[in-house]
């Protein structure tokens, strides 16, 4: 029994943090994400929100492009799928994790 409840707060534990954003401050990481890429979103989307709520407080840091309101900016890009990650002129559509985004981009996460 006092296993099962250990096992049962570690895994809220983990889901808080995962949807409350017990994160590090990610500011000088989004600054840096920000100025290497461009993540194309739309107004509405579930998946862009996931996306965005990754970055918590840090989320104005970053290059956002709403193709709600930048319909040309997004087609000049050639963006069909939401959202997408523009890295490196190279376009990946899906949530990433900040670990891939460190990964893609070189900007080191917070420790």
């Amino acid at each position: 029994m006092k296993k099962i409840l250990i096992a049962a707060l570690i895994v809220l534990i983990v889901l808080i943090c995962g949807f409350s954003g017990c994160t590090k401050n990610l500011d000088s990481f989004a600054s840096c994400v920000g100025g290497k890429a461009i993540l194309y979103v739309q107004e509405g989307c579930p998946h862009c929100a996931d996306q965005e709520k990754l970055f918590g407080d840090s989320l104005s840091k970053l290059n956002i492009i709403d193709c709600k309101y930048n319909q040309t900016e997004c087609s000049a890009a050639e963006i069909k799928y939401i959202p997408t990650w523009g890295i490196n002129g190279n376009k990946s559509v899906g949530v990433k994790s900040l670990e891939e985004l460190s990964k893609e981009t070189g900007c080191e996460l917070p420790k």
